[in-house]
């Protein structure tokens, strides 16, 4: 799946670091707590369009989903990962993939950590080239399956 933001350009280094820091974060002996898992219901979708996009100089034809992303909260948020699972004519789940709409790294440039404070909204769009063409437009299943909640905010 394809992300639409602006990257650095520093080679493997950049991508090889975040990959530490993702890791990292997954070996915490808690996991989540019920604090961030039922702080979810303070997160709302909207806007939510999916369909087949075209590129005009390509003519790559791919499945485009788009929408905002709104903090209802009173937390700042570092991370939101949603999981897109993407259907066919008859409601089967034919490809599943996750997107970051929020996603900030000590190792990423300034510009390019947005956090999600209270009381903001973010637009997301992520392009999924691998969804193989039984996808119905239209038929997307977008769930929030994690949020990291900033501990200093």
């Amino acid at each position: 799946m394809k992300v639409w933001t602006r990257r650095a350009r520093g080679g493997i280094l950049p991508p090889l670091l975040a990959a530490l820091f993702i890791v990292a974060q997954g070996c915490s002996t808690g996991g989540a707590d019920d604090s961030t898992q039922s702080y979810r219901s303070y997160l709302a979708i909207s806007q939510l369009k999916a369909v087949y996009h075209t590129e005009p100089k390509t003519g790559e034809k791919y499945p485009l989903v788009q929408g905002l992303l709104t903090n209802l909260g009173t937390k700042r948020l570092i991370v939101v990962e949603l999981t897109l699972r993407f259907k066919d004519g008859v409601q089967q789940v034919i490809y599943e993939d996750h997107a970051y709409p929020v996603y900030v790294s000590e190792f990423g440039r300034q510009d390019a950590n947005q956090d999600l404070k209270p009381g903001e909204k973010t637009r997301f769009a992520f392009k999924a080239t691998k969804c193989p063409p039984g996808w119905q437009p239209g038929q997307v299943d977008v769930q929030i399956t994690k949020i990291v909640i900033d501990k200093d905010g």
